[in-house]
């Protein structure tokens, strides 16, 4: 619900009704009188806004449409919300920490995990045997045979 030029979209109202009836996913509907169907800044950030909380309460935004007296248009069929889904405006600042840390935590393994295959292949040249290599590094045979 909203006024002549705007419409309020607050997370507890518009998740209220799908949370109670255990939904899964909402599409979100709105119009615009005027037939201009281009998405305004305000469409997107409360888009956006709405997919963020529905992460958190495990409810997907699935679409966002705008509608007019003859056609409407789809966020999801024009590319927004797969858009929208990467931002992090506003996702919670742990989680954007916890997803930080693990990303960070993945490429200290993957940098580990080439240092080891380099570590590897000096010795292979200086003519170690392949055990020698493995039990040096840690690798096992096959790993050092890659």
């Amino acid at each position: 619900m909203g006024s002549v030029n705007q419409t309020l979209a607050e997370p507890m109202e518009v998740f209220s009704l799908a949370l109670q009836k255990r939904s899964v996913s909402i599409v979100i509907v709105h119009n615009h009188p005027s037939g201009e169907l281009t998405p305004s800044l305000r469409d997107k950030d409360t888009t956006d806004r709405l997919i963020q909380v529905g992460k958190i309460v495990n409810l997907e935004v699935y679409d966002h449409l705008i509608i007019s007296t003859n056609t409407y248009l789809s966020f999801r069929d024009f590319g927004l919300m797969d858009e929208l889904k990467l931002s992090t405006k506003y996702v919670p600042q742990y989680q954007l920490e916890e997803k930080y840390k693990k990303e960070a935590e993945r490429l200290a393994d993957k940098k580990a995990v080439i240092r080891e295959s380099e570590i590897a292949l000096k010795l292979l040249a200086m003519g170690y045997s392949i055990e020698d290599v493995s039990e040096a590094t840690g690798m096992s045979v096959e790993e050092n045979t890659v």
